[in-house]
């Protein structure tokens, strides 16, 4: 059974297609999984910070209660 020149060409337009469909669906989800404007490691470095100033029980509590309110 010989194939068309039109079904062959719409069989590599679809595959084509399928491709570029991929492809974008793969650079959204990369883009999505990127830490947003690095905010993930600027709240590592607070916390860090924090962590370092609270060197009493008071200041302790204190960042206790800000992440968890009584």
């Amino acid at each position: 059974m010989k194939l068309s020149e039109e079904l062959l060409s719409l069989i590599f337009s679809a595959l084509f297609g399928a491709g570029v469909v991929y492809a974008t669906m793969r650079e959204k989800l990369k883009k999505n999984t990127v830490d947003l404007n690095g905010l993930g490691r600027k709240y590592g470095r607070v916390v860090a910070l924090l962590i370092r100033w609270a060197d009493t029980d008071a200041k302790r509590e204190q960042l206790a209660n800000t992440v968890e309110p009584k």
